[in-house]
C-alpha cells in the first residue's frame, strides 16, 4: 500500500465516493480507464465519456519580468485574440478534448514563488472536491511539494488506494517531453513527479541569458578584440565566452559621469540582479550537490575551485570594474539588490550586456526599443576547464505535475501526453516564428536563441540541492557573500561533512515516497 496516497485519499472520503466510475459484482472497484491508444499511437480509442478533468494553472505575473504570466500559453486567453500563439492553444485544447472525451475545466491562481507549497498541501490535505488534477506552477513549489509526498509517481504509479492497478499512458520516449531535465528533478531515477516538455513553454521563457545592446557593442568590439556582433556570435558558438570576457568587455565600455557608476551613465557594462549569483554558480556547473554519470545524488567533495570561482565573481561583482550596490565600489557594472529588474535598466538603452530571462523577448517593451539587440548565453566560468554551456531555467519556471488526490490517474495522464503531443504547432509558432523572428533582429540572434535552448541543464544542483539543506535548516553557500573574504572554500571545507549528513537524510527520506 501507498502510504502517502493512502493518508491524502484516507483524509478525503467524501471524494472516493467520486473517484471510481463503476463496480464490479464482488465489490472490487474498477476505474474508467478510457480504454487503448491504437497500435500506430492514435488516441481514435480513448474516450473518457465527457468526464471533466481539473487543472489548475498559475498566472502570477512575476514583478521581476516584463512579460505576461504563462497561463495564455496552457488555457488559453480570456478574450478573443489576434496573437496566433494563442490561437494554437485555444485549437489545441479544443483537440484535446474531443480526442479524449474529456472536458477540461481550467482553473487559475496568483501565488507568489514561496505559496505553492501551501496551497498545494491545503488541495491535498483539504480534499476539496473541486480539487485539481493536475497542478501548474513553478518548480520551487513542485519539487517541495514532491519530498511532502503530494504529488504521484508518474514514472511508475502502480496502484491506487484500493490495489487495483492504475492506467498510465505516459510515454517519455516522445521527443516532445524534456526527459533529460524531467530526470534532474529527483533524487532517484525509478520516481518522477515534475512533468517538463512542449506543453510548457515557460521552460523555454525562464531561461537565463545575458541581453546585449547590439549598437553599444558595435561601437567597441572592434576595439575590444572580438569584432562586430556577428563575430562576437561566431566566437560564443565556438565555446569560449567566459566570465573573464564579460568582466573585460563589461568593465573597459562603462562611461562614467564623473563618480560612481549610476543607471544615468552614458553607458554601463553589465546590470545584474539579486538572483545572479545562483545564476552564475548553475552556469558555471560546480555545484555543492549533483548527480554523476548515472544520475545519482552526490556532493562534491573537492571543494576547492569554489575559491577560484569566488575569486572570479567578486571581480565580476565588487572588484575592478563593477559596483555593488551595498558597497558603491568599482566601476563599469551596475548591481542592485530588488530595485528594479535588470532588463528595465537594459531599456534604457545605455546598458552593454543584462541578465534576464529569454521570455522578455515577447514583452512589448523588449519589442519596441530603438537600439540593436542580441542575447548570449550565460558564459562559462573558465573555458578551459568547463566543457559545455550550462542554460538555469529559473525555479519560477511553470511546470505540471499530477496531485496524489487526482480523480484519476489515468484521466490526468492521459491528457498529459496528448497535450505534449499536440503542442508541436504551438511550440512552432512561438519558438521559431515568435522568439526567432517576430521578436528578433537578425539572423545571428536567432543562432543564440538555439544555443540558449539546446544547453538548458538538468536543475538537480540548484534546486534539489536547495531542497537538500533546507531539510536540516542549513544556509545556501553563497559565492559571493563568501567571495569577499574568500573564505568560500574554507568555509564549505568545514560544513561540506554535513552536508553528506544532509544528503543522506533526504534519500532516507525520499525512499519512502512512492
Amino acid at each position: 500500500m501507498k502510504l502517502s496516497k493512502l493518508l491524502a485519499l484516507l483524509l478525503s472520503l467524501a471524494l472516493l465516493l467520486t473517484v471510481f466510475a463503476s463496480c464490479t459484482g464482488d465489490g472490487g472497484n474498477v476505474i474508467d480507464d478510457g480504454g487503448d491508444r491504437g497500435e500506430d499511437g492514435s488516441w481514435d480509442n480513448v474516450d473518457f465519456g465527457g468526464e471533466t478533468l481539473r487543472m489548475a494553472v498559475s498566472a502570477n505575473q512575476e514583478n521581476e519580468v516584463t512579460f505576461r504570466a504563462a497561463d495564455v500559453y496552457t488555457k488559453g486567453p480570456d478574450a478573443v485574440t489576434t496573437d496566433e500563439v494563442q490561437k494554437k492553444v485555444l485549437a489545441r485544447n479544443r483537440r484535446l478534448e474531443e480526442m479524449l472525451g474529456l472536458k477540461v475545466e481550467y482553473t487559475t491562481t496568483n501565488l507568489g514563488i514561496y505559496e505553492v507549497l501551501a496551497d498545494i498541501e491545503m488541495r491535498v490535505r483539504g480534499a476539496a472536491e473541486d480539487a485539481p488534477d493536475i497542478y501548474n506552477n513553478d518548480l520551487y513549489g513542485l519539487a517541495r511539494a514532491m519530498m511532502q509526498g503530494y504529488l504521484w509517481n508518474v514514472k511508475n504509479p502502480g496502484a491506487d488506494a484500493n490495489g487495483n492497478t492504475v492506467k498510465n499512458y505516459f510515454d517519455f520516449s516522445y521527443d516532445g517531453w524534456n526527459y533529460e531535465y524531467m530526470k534532474g528533478c529527483t533524487f532517484d531515477q525509478n520516481k518522477l513527479y515534475v512533468l517538463a516538455g512542449d506543453y510548457f513553454i515557460d521552460m523555454i521563457r525562464m531561461a537565463w541569458v545575458f541581453y546585449v545592446n547590439v549598437d553599444i557593442f558595435n561601437a567597441n568590439g572592434t576595439d575590444l578584440g572580438y569584432g562586430d556582433i556577428n563575430a562576437f556570435y561566431e566566437y560564443v558558438d565556438s565555446g569560449i565566452w567566459d566570465w573573464d570576457d564579460l568582466t573585460y568587455i563589461s568593465s573597459r565600455v562603462w562611461k562614467d559621469t564623473g563618480r560612481e557608476i549610476s543607471k544615468d551613465d552614458a553607458c554601463i557594462g553589465l546590470v545584474i540582479n539579486h538572483v545572479s549569483d545562483h545564476i552564475f554558480i548553475a552556469s558555471s556547473g560546480e555545484t555543492v550537490f549533483y548527480q554523476d554519470e548515472n544520475l545519482n545524488p552526490c556532493f562534491i567533495k573537492d571543494y576547492g575551485v569554489f575559491n577560484e570561482m569566488a575569486v572570479k565573481l567578486r571581480t565580476i561583482m565588487s572588484g575592478d570594474g563593477s559596483t555593488n550596490a551595498k558597497t558603491k565600489t568599482g566601476k563599469g557594472i551596475l548591481f542592485e539588490r530588488l530595485v528594479l529588474s535588470s532588463t528595465e535598466y537594459f531599456f534604457n538603452g545605455n546598458v552593454m550586456f543584462a541578465a534576464s530571462v529569454l521570455g522578455e523577448l515577447e514583452s512589448t517593451t523588449m519589442r519596441d526599443v530603438t537600439f540593436g539587440k542580441g542575447l548570449v548565453p550565460f558564459p562559462k566560468w573558465d573555458e578551459q576547464r568547463q566543457e559545455e554551456y550550462h542554460t538555469m531555467v529559473h525555479n519560477q519556471g511553470e511546470l505540471g505535475a499530477i496531485l496524489v488526490n487526482a480523480t484519476s490517474f489515468g484521466k490526468a495522464s492521459a491528457f498529459m501526453q496528448a497535450a505534449n503531443e499536440e503542442s508541436r504547432d504551438v511550440l512552432h509558432e512561438y519558438y521559431e516564428k515568435g522568439l526567432k523572428f517576430k521578436y528578433s533582429d537578425d539572423k545571428g540572434i536567432r543562432s543564440m536563441i538555439d544555443l540558449v535552448y539546446n544547453t538548458i541543464d538538468k536543475p538537480f544542483g540548484m534546486e534539489l540541492g536547495r531542497v537538500t539543506v533546507e531539510e536540516l535548516g542549513m544556509s545556501w553557500i553563497s559565492l559571493n557573500d563568501a567571495a569577499v573574504a574568500d573564505t568560500v572554500a574554507s568555509t564549505y571545507g568545514q560544513e561540506y561533512i554535513a552536508y553528506g549528513n544532509a544528503l543522506k537524510q533526504v534519500l532516507e527520506k525520499f525512499a519512502k515516497l512512492d
